[in-house]
């Protein structure tokens, strides 16, 4: 009876030191690091090994570590490759660079900036390939240019800006490719109203040119006619007139020979 109570009572104990265990603390699978260079300075997590499991493609860029600096490459990686949070700064201790690897890839929003604190670029990106919009601006903090990115292709429109935010141009992308300027149904009737008001306004003044110019032909037609009618033109005798003339006279003159009295 004794055994049995010291084997129950010594399970007990065993399963109750088990219940009440630490459980082991999980392996950090990324690391932190600070890394110097003569232009800046960065805070970056990478994976601890090299053997992590990535799905490469040829045409993405990888980030990686090696030798206390930052690579890329096409396709490949050499060193430990970049996940999680990345930032970088100036040596002045402004914002340079700051964004999100997955397995090496830049991923969400990255953001750069000028060594005056301006932004410089804002993109987008989706496991390595750029997606969304595309913000550049100038030193001084003007928006240069927009654009939109889709697959890593532009697509949509790009627009082009001055100092003072006026846009300069508009173009149409799709896949990469620039699209011909098709003008919206407003615009195209707007322009074919213009391109009528424009036919009616030419002719409109060839017709009053044609006015004119016949006005002028019919006053010099008429000075032309008077200036005829002014001149004495010689009437010259038709031949049958001077033929009855000349019978008419030798019935005459034989008139007056038979009056004559005879001797």
């Amino acid at each position: 009876m004794s055994k049995n109570i010291f084997f129950l009572t010594f399970t007990f104990a065993i399963i109750l030191n088990l219940s009440f265990a630490q459980k082991p603390t999980p392996v950090k699978k990324v690391n932190s690091f600070s890394i110097n260079t003569e232009n800046y300075f960065a805070k970056i997590n990478v994976y601890r090994t090299t053997n992590v499991k990535i799905k490469k493609d040829e045409n993405l860029m990888y980030y990686w570590y090696y030798s206390n600096a930052v690579h890329v490459s096409q396709g490949d990686v050499g060193g430990m490759v970049l996940h999680g949070s990345y930032t970088a700064y100036y040596n002045n201790e402004n914002l340079k660079e700051k964004g999100e690897f997955n397995k090496g890839l830049k991923n969400n929003k990255w953001v750069t900036w000028y060594e005056n604190g301006k932004i410089n670029e804002i993109a987008y990106y989706k496991n390595g390939i750029q997606e969304k919009y595309f913000f550049k601006y100038a030193p001084q903090g003007n928006l240069l240019f927009k654009t939109h990115y889709k697959n890593n292709k532009l697509n949509g429109y790009s627009y082009k800006y001055d100092v003072d935010g006026n846009i300069l141009s508009k173009i149409k992308f799709k896949d990469g490719k620039e699209m011909p300027f098709k003008p919206g149904i407003f615009k195209k009737m707007f322009s074919k109203k213009e391109k009528s008001d424009k036919n009616d306004s030419i002719k409109k003044s060839d017709k009053k040119s044609n006015c004119i110019f016949k006005r002028v032909l019919k006053k010099k037609n008429k000075n032309n006619t008077k200036e005829k009618s002014n001149k004495t033109v010689p009437v010259k005798e038709k031949k049958s007139d001077k033929a009855f003339l000349n019978k008419i006279k030798s019935w005459f003159k034989k008139d007056n020979e038979s009056k004559k009295p005879s001797k």
